[in-house]
């Protein structure tokens, strides 16, 4: 199966997501945080997919993603992120061009759908299925501006 990068903060979280994906034949690499990820993919073979958690401290799962993709191995590599469904990405400022993204609390049904979507996609600027994200993006015409301020850590 698929070699897969979690990059998750909470460790019950990971431990689910890591199990859900071993139990479906994937071999994971389960890191706590943007450093530890960057430190166990050193020497490592690129990954088949990584599933980012959106909201870590630190480095969230955009801002690992953008420097990890500053090393054109990783520039292809698709994306699953992890969304909380009372924080969707912004459509302007957090949208990444073929990445899945999948509300918790998720499923090991919508994880494997996302997984499996995200490994067979070969357009890169192609929009989520629906059922995927739950605010798909809208045209840039039509894109609202956020009504409140986007929280970038969790509350205490």
């Amino acid at each position: 199966m698929a070699d897969v990068l979690v990059l998750e903060d909470d460790p019950d979280h990971r431990l689910l997501v890591t199990t859900w994906l071993e139990k479906m034949g994937h071999t994971v690499i389960g890191c706590a945080s943007a450093i530890d990820a960057f430190v166990m993919l050193a020497g490592r073979r690129v990954p088949d997919v990584a599933v980012l958690d959106v909201v870590m401290p630190g480095l969230n799962g955009f801002q690992f993603l953008t420097q990890l993709r500053q090393d054109d191995a990783y520039a292809d590599m698709p994306v699953v992120f992890l969304t909380a469904a009372d924080m969707p990405p912004h459509p302007e400022r957090d949208w990444v061009p073929g990445a899945r993204y999948v509300a918790k609390p998720l499923s090991r049904d919508m994880l494997a759908t996302a997984i499996s979507a995200a490994l067979t996609s070969s357009a890169p600027d192609e929009t989520p299925d629906p059922g995927q994200h739950p605010h798909p993006r809208p045209p840039a015409a039509a894109r609202p501006l956020p009504d409140s301020p986007r929280r970038t850590t969790r509350p205490s």
